[in-house]
């Protein structure tokens, strides 16, 4: 499995408390926002913050969400999702959630204990280009 972005840390947040998490993030640890899209079926808007002490990937909703989304901690972007998907099935790695197309490509996710699971997402072409362009990848 080849890393290709992250980890981005994951922080869950109500929309009235963003603009202070995100001015927070930006401002006292130097940092910017590489990017925002708002995700309908969660009713939730996502930010990619890039700081001094690390990435992040902030979600803004007021929507409860399932366990395997509310209990992310952290999300890795990848080359290939199912060949993540066929290793942690090979060790008995729960997948909490199978290959789902989403704006930017596809994504996954593990369950690594009953309080922790991991966002795997495999980037298009066309969002890697962007991702370049804005100075996240090389």
């Amino acid at each position: 499995m080849k890393t290709i972005a992250g980890p981005f840390v994951r922080i869950f947040v109500a929309k009235a408390e963003a603009a202070h998490l995100l001015k927070t993030l930006t401002e006292v640890f130097e940092g910017k926002i590489d990017f925002q899209f708002d995700h309908a079926p969660t009713e939730s808007t996502v930010y990619s913050v890039r700081n001094s002490l690390g990435l992040y990937s902030i979600t803004a909703t007021d929507k409860a969400q399932p366990d395997f989304v509310a209990k992310t901690k952290a999300v890795y972007v990848v080359e290939n999702v199912d060949e993540v998907l066929e290793n942690a099935r090979k060790n008995n790695v729960e997948v909490a959630q199978e290959k789902t197309p989403v704006s930017v490509g596809f994504q996954s996710r593990l369950k690594m204990s009953e309080d922790c699971y991991f966002e795997i997402v495999e980037w298009s072409a066309e969002n890697i280009a962007k991702m370049k362009v804005i100075g996240l990848l090389k």
